[in-house]
């Protein structure tokens, strides 16, 4: 049990986690009920962690101005289904990566990765890689890893 420490958080506080400073940011999944996206930053590096969510609130798109992102991981649960509360489909995410780019927060640098896949959202892994491939975006897949 050593190696597991509980941390409460709260929306916009910081807490560390090792050498990362860890940022939970409101999402869009049962609103008031404590469910966050965040925005991990170590070395110099940033990156959202953006599952579980809808579109993001007016507060989180704040924060993330403020940032410039290396990796954004979003929330692809609905797949081919068009969604934007509690989850999103492949249209939510190319606006999402649309929206971080036109603000400023991503630029042609920045790695986007869509998961959190449903069998719910109807489309098949090869499905994803198609539609997202035209907008520079990654599909996950168990193991994955990136270099950030």
């Amino acid at each position: 049990m050593k190696a597991i420490r509980l941390q409460l958080v709260e929306d916009g506080k910081p807490f560390m986690a090792g050498a990362a400073r860890v940022t939970p940011l409101i999402a869009d999944h049962f609103l008031g009920k404590g469910a966050f996206t965040y925005l991990i930053e170590y070395q110099g590096r940033a990156i959202f962690y953006g599952l579980d969510s809808g579109w993001y609130p007016e507060a989180t798109w704040e924060v993330l101005r403020h940032h410039r992102l290396n990796a954004a991981v979003i929330d692809c649960t609905h797949g081919s289904l068009p969604s934007e509360r509690n989850h999103m489909g492949v249209e939510q995410v190319i606006k999402v990566k649309q929206a971080l780019l036109a603000q400023g927060s991503a630029g042609p640098e920045t790695i986007f990765v869509a998961t959190h896949f449903s069998h719910n959202g109807r489309f098949l892994h090869h499905q994803l890689e198609e539609a997202f491939f035209p907008h520079g975006i990654k599909v996950a897949y168990d193991g994955m890893t990136l270099e950030i």
